[in-house]
């Protein structure tokens, strides 16, 4: 499981900086594979802008390495999952 975050990661890293940006998330969920391992962890890839925010643990408009492995780690399990981080982070907001 964990290899296959990390190669997902690269695959959404299109210029290799360690960092996703929305864009690259955005044009990388049409891929079959990548729409496949997010749908594998109960993840609506319609609700990309969410999943990135969710992602984005420090806000600064970018995902880093360790932060994918931890939230997709987090996200990971039942299928509404994606809605539970969603509200827990609206609660502690």
């Amino acid at each position: 499981y964990l290899g296959t975050m990390s190669d997902v990661f690269n695959q959404l890293d299109e210029d290799s900086d360690g960092k996703i940006q929305l864009e690259e998330l955005e044009r990388h969920l049409s891929d079959p594979d990548v729409g496949a391992y997010f749908t594998s962890m109960g993840v609506d890839v319609a609700e990309v802008g969410k999943l990135f925010m969710l992602l984005d643990e420090d806000g600064n408009g970018s995902i880093e390495r360790e932060e994918f492995m931890f939230g997709c780690a987090r996200l990971k399990g039942e299928a509404k999952s994606l809605d539970l981080a969603i509200l827990s982070r609206d609660v502690a907001s």
